[in-house]
């Protein structure tokens, strides 16, 4: 296993959140939410839940419709690069991956328009469930055995609960993130 000699955890490649980790997705999720309310039929006050009881087997059922709104929207957004971020990741010495509940195809423009070469891109439409389940983190740890999740939200905390895998969130600041990375 290849690691970092200074991280004080054998951490073996960085996996990014997008939307609020990288950049700040410039999408409608009000109109999101209203069109996957529509198709399932369900109030939903939270697109995170899809993947959780009670829409979870509605939303499995729907899944390559539902994914479609999220396309729809994302593809072309607009975003606003988080910098500090961006240049983190690259300048990690570790490979970087992507793990979002942004679509396959809105991350692989984002993260060629941000000029990055993740080894993984794992979208929503890329595993049956997006996050809080673990599918997407469970996939990169076949690769990469000890990764290090960097994210924004309290459901990209669960995967990682979930796996045993390393946690940071964004609402540290990245000059601590770096400094945690060098064990300074």
């Amino acid at each position: 296993m290849k690691t970092t000699d200074y991280s004080p955890l054998p951490i073996n490649a960085l996996v990014f959140d997008m939307d609020g980790t990288l950049v700040h997705l410039h999408v409608d999720w009000t109109e999101v939410r209203k069109e996957v309310q529509a198709l399932l039929d369900m109030n939903i006050d939270s697109l995170w839940k899809l993947a959780v009881p009670p829409y979870k087997e509605k939303y499995l059922a729907n899944k390559e419709k539902v994914d479609a709104i999220f396309r729809k929207y994302e593809i072309n957004a607009d975003y606003t690069p988080i910098e500090e971020m961006v240049q983190l990741a690259k300048d990690s010495p570790l490979p970087i991956n992507i793990l979002s509940n942004n679509t396959e195809a809105a991350l692989k423009r984002l993260a060629k328009e941000l000029g990055l070469k993740p080894s993984l891109i794992i979208g929503r439409d890329s595993v049956p469930l997006p996050k809080p389940h673990p599918d997407g983190l469970l996939i990169i740890k076949q690769r990469f055995s000890h990764p290090l999740f960097i994210g924004d939200h309290p459901y990209d905390m669960i995967p990682a609960v979930k796996t045993n895998t390393a946690f940071l969130s964004v609402n540290l600041k990245p000059e601590n993130i770096r400094r945690f990375l060098l064990g300074l």
